[in-house]
Protein backbone atom coordinates (compact mmCIF):
# COMPACT_ATOMS: atom_id res chain seq x y z
CA UNK A 1 0.00 0.00 0.00
CA UNK A 2 2.74 2.04 0.46
CA UNK A 3 4.68 1.56 -2.65
CA UNK A 4 1.23 2.26 -4.40
CA UNK A 5 0.40 5.66 -2.28
CA UNK A 6 4.19 6.79 -3.03
CA UNK A 7 3.64 5.99 -6.86
CA UNK A 8 0.56 7.76 -6.73
CA UNK A 9 2.08 11.05 -5.29
CA UNK A 10 4.85 10.84 -7.52
CA UNK A 11 2.77 10.07 -10.95
CA UNK A 12 0.71 13.63 -9.35
CA UNK A 13 3.85 15.91 -9.38
CA UNK A 14 5.02 14.26 -12.86
CA UNK A 15 1.18 15.90 -14.42
CA UNK A 16 2.66 18.63 -16.86
CA UNK A 17 1.07 22.37 -16.09
CA UNK A 18 0.54 23.94 -19.00
CA UNK A 19 1.00 27.63 -19.47
CA UNK A 20 -0.86 30.43 -20.57
CA UNK A 21 -0.77 31.85 -24.31
CA UNK A 22 -1.50 35.32 -24.79
CA UNK A 23 -2.49 36.53 -28.05
CA UNK A 24 -1.70 40.49 -29.31
CA UNK A 25 -2.35 41.71 -32.80
CA UNK A 26 -3.24 45.60 -33.72
CA UNK A 27 -7.01 45.22 -34.45
CA UNK A 28 -7.31 43.54 -30.73
CA UNK A 29 -8.92 45.03 -27.47
CA UNK A 30 -7.52 45.28 -23.99
CA UNK A 31 -11.10 44.47 -22.97
CA UNK A 32 -10.82 41.12 -24.40
CA UNK A 33 -9.27 37.30 -22.34
CA UNK A 34 -6.12 37.67 -25.31
CA UNK A 35 -6.47 33.61 -24.82
CA UNK A 36 -6.97 33.30 -28.41
CA UNK A 37 -6.66 35.36 -31.76
CA UNK A 38 -10.02 35.92 -32.20
CA UNK A 39 -10.16 37.96 -28.58
CA UNK A 40 -6.25 39.06 -28.90
CA UNK A 41 -5.32 42.33 -27.19
CA UNK A 42 -4.83 45.73 -28.98
CA UNK A 43 -1.02 45.96 -26.80
CA UNK A 44 1.71 43.87 -25.98
CA UNK A 45 1.56 46.33 -22.42
CA UNK A 46 -1.92 44.05 -21.53
CA UNK A 47 -0.28 40.74 -22.16
CA UNK A 48 2.87 41.86 -20.40
CA UNK A 49 1.17 42.90 -17.74
CA UNK A 50 -0.69 39.73 -16.79
CA UNK A 51 2.16 36.99 -17.72
CA UNK A 52 3.64 35.04 -15.25
CA UNK A 53 6.72 32.61 -15.33
CA UNK A 54 6.12 29.60 -17.71
CA UNK A 55 3.65 31.77 -20.33
CA UNK A 56 3.54 32.58 -23.69
CA UNK A 57 2.92 35.67 -25.76
CA UNK A 58 2.46 35.61 -29.43
CA UNK A 59 2.43 39.08 -31.50
CA UNK A 60 0.68 39.75 -34.89
CA UNK A 61 2.33 41.66 -37.68
CA UNK A 62 1.84 45.43 -36.59
CA UNK A 63 3.33 48.08 -34.82
CA UNK A 64 3.24 48.28 -31.14
CA UNK A 65 4.09 51.18 -28.92
CA UNK A 66 5.07 51.29 -25.02
CA UNK A 67 2.98 54.02 -24.43
CA UNK A 68 0.17 52.01 -25.50
CA UNK A 69 -1.54 49.91 -22.79
CA UNK A 70 0.57 49.76 -19.51
CA UNK A 71 1.01 52.47 -16.76
CA UNK A 72 2.66 55.16 -18.78
CA UNK A 73 1.20 57.82 -20.07
CA UNK A 74 0.43 58.64 -23.76
CA UNK A 75 4.09 59.97 -25.22
CA UNK A 76 5.60 59.61 -22.21
CA UNK A 77 9.34 59.68 -23.57
CA UNK A 78 10.16 56.95 -20.35
CA UNK A 79 7.58 54.16 -21.49
CA UNK A 80 9.25 51.16 -22.45
CA UNK A 81 8.48 47.10 -22.50
CA UNK A 82 10.02 45.23 -19.69
CA UNK A 83 10.31 41.66 -20.02
CA UNK A 84 9.19 39.15 -17.87
CA UNK A 85 11.64 35.90 -16.20
CA UNK A 86 9.95 32.85 -17.79
CA UNK A 87 7.84 34.43 -20.26
CA UNK A 88 8.87 34.47 -24.21
CA UNK A 89 7.50 36.49 -26.33
CA UNK A 90 6.90 35.69 -29.98
CA UNK A 91 6.35 37.96 -32.98
CA UNK A 92 6.08 37.46 -36.52
CA UNK A 93 2.17 36.28 -37.11
CA UNK A 94 0.26 36.94 -39.65
CA UNK A 95 -1.83 39.34 -38.52
CA UNK A 96 -5.32 37.39 -40.01
CA UNK A 97 -6.82 33.91 -39.57
CA UNK A 98 -6.09 31.86 -36.55
CA UNK A 99 -1.99 31.94 -36.94
CA UNK A 100 0.04 28.61 -35.47
CA UNK A 101 3.67 28.52 -34.31
CA UNK A 102 4.40 27.30 -38.23
CA UNK A 103 2.36 30.32 -39.48
CA UNK A 104 4.76 32.31 -38.20
CA UNK A 105 7.64 34.50 -40.54
CA UNK A 106 9.12 37.95 -38.89
CA UNK A 107 10.61 38.87 -42.64
CA UNK A 108 7.00 38.59 -44.05
CA UNK A 109 4.90 39.33 -41.10
CA UNK A 110 7.07 41.98 -39.38
CA UNK A 111 6.27 42.87 -35.78
CA UNK A 112 7.95 46.05 -34.54
CA UNK A 113 8.06 47.77 -31.32
CA UNK A 114 8.38 51.03 -31.80
CA UNK A 115 9.91 53.72 -29.51
CA UNK A 116 7.61 56.49 -32.55
CA UNK A 117 5.66 57.27 -29.54
CA UNK A 118 4.08 60.45 -30.86
CA UNK A 119 4.04 58.97 -34.66
CA UNK A 120 4.91 62.05 -36.17
CA UNK A 121 8.38 61.02 -37.65
CA UNK A 122 10.26 63.43 -35.29
CA UNK A 123 12.93 61.10 -33.52
CA UNK A 124 13.59 64.06 -30.57
CA UNK A 125 10.22 63.01 -28.93
CA UNK A 126 10.58 59.55 -29.26
CA UNK A 127 10.55 56.99 -25.96
CA UNK A 128 14.39 56.84 -24.74
CA UNK A 129 14.62 53.01 -24.48
CA UNK A 130 12.26 50.78 -25.82
CA UNK A 131 12.96 47.78 -24.13
CA UNK A 132 14.45 48.29 -20.67
CA UNK A 133 15.12 45.62 -17.81
CA UNK A 134 16.26 46.45 -14.73
CA UNK A 135 16.73 44.18 -11.74
CA UNK A 136 13.96 42.37 -12.92
CA UNK A 137 15.68 38.60 -12.50
CA UNK A 138 15.84 37.86 -15.90
CA UNK A 139 18.00 34.54 -17.30
CA UNK A 140 17.58 32.17 -19.98
CA UNK A 141 13.94 31.57 -19.65
CA UNK A 142 13.43 34.54 -20.87
CA UNK A 143 12.71 35.12 -24.90
CA UNK A 144 12.18 37.63 -27.33
CA UNK A 145 11.90 36.73 -30.58
CA UNK A 146 11.19 38.15 -34.08
CA UNK A 147 10.52 41.74 -33.48
CA UNK A 148 11.86 44.54 -35.08
CA UNK A 149 13.13 47.22 -32.58
CA UNK A 150 12.86 50.42 -33.92
CA UNK A 151 12.76 54.13 -33.43
CA UNK A 152 14.41 54.64 -29.59
CA UNK A 153 16.66 57.71 -29.03
CA UNK A 154 18.26 57.70 -25.77
CA UNK A 155 19.26 61.24 -25.26
CA UNK A 156 18.33 62.14 -22.05
CA UNK A 157 20.33 63.24 -18.68
CA UNK A 158 20.93 60.03 -17.26
CA UNK A 159 22.39 56.42 -17.62
CA UNK A 160 19.28 54.86 -18.53
CA UNK A 161 17.86 57.43 -20.95
CA UNK A 162 21.33 58.12 -22.25
CA UNK A 163 21.83 54.49 -23.30
CA UNK A 164 20.79 51.69 -25.30
CA UNK A 165 17.27 53.21 -27.13
CA UNK A 166 16.45 49.86 -28.39
CA UNK A 167 17.62 47.65 -25.73
CA UNK A 168 18.83 48.37 -22.62
CA UNK A 169 19.47 45.36 -19.93
CA UNK A 170 20.86 46.54 -16.80
CA UNK A 171 22.40 44.43 -14.04
CA UNK A 172 20.82 40.74 -15.33
CA UNK A 173 22.17 38.41 -13.44
CA UNK A 174 22.48 35.62 -16.64
CA UNK A 175 21.97 36.36 -20.13
CA UNK A 176 18.79 36.71 -21.77
CA UNK A 177 17.96 35.12 -25.15
CA UNK A 178 17.01 37.40 -27.97
CA UNK A 179 16.49 35.71 -31.27
CA UNK A 180 16.29 37.16 -34.77
CA UNK A 181 15.59 40.98 -33.45
CA UNK A 182 16.37 43.93 -35.61
CA UNK A 183 17.87 46.65 -34.35
CA UNK A 184 17.26 49.96 -36.61
CA UNK A 185 19.98 52.78 -36.45
CA UNK A 186 18.03 54.93 -34.88
CA UNK A 187 16.89 52.96 -32.19
CA UNK A 188 20.65 54.05 -30.96
CA UNK A 189 21.70 50.08 -30.27
CA UNK A 190 21.88 47.62 -27.09
CA UNK A 191 23.22 48.44 -23.57
CA UNK A 192 23.74 45.73 -21.52
CA UNK A 193 25.49 46.43 -17.67
CA UNK A 194 26.62 44.09 -14.90
CA UNK A 195 25.54 41.32 -17.11
CA UNK A 196 27.32 38.19 -15.79
CA UNK A 197 27.14 34.88 -17.13
CA UNK A 198 25.50 31.89 -16.12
Amino acid sequence: MKNLFTLLVLSLLSIPTFAARYHVKTTGSDAAAGTNWTAAFATLQKALAIATSGDEIWVAAGTYYPDEGGAFSDNDRNAHFTMKNGVAIYGGFPAAGNPTMTNRDWVNHPTTLSGEIQQDNDISNNTYNIIYNFFNNLDTTSLLDGFTVSGGHANGIDYRTLHGGGVHNRNLFKIVLFQAIALSLMAVGCTTKSLLQP
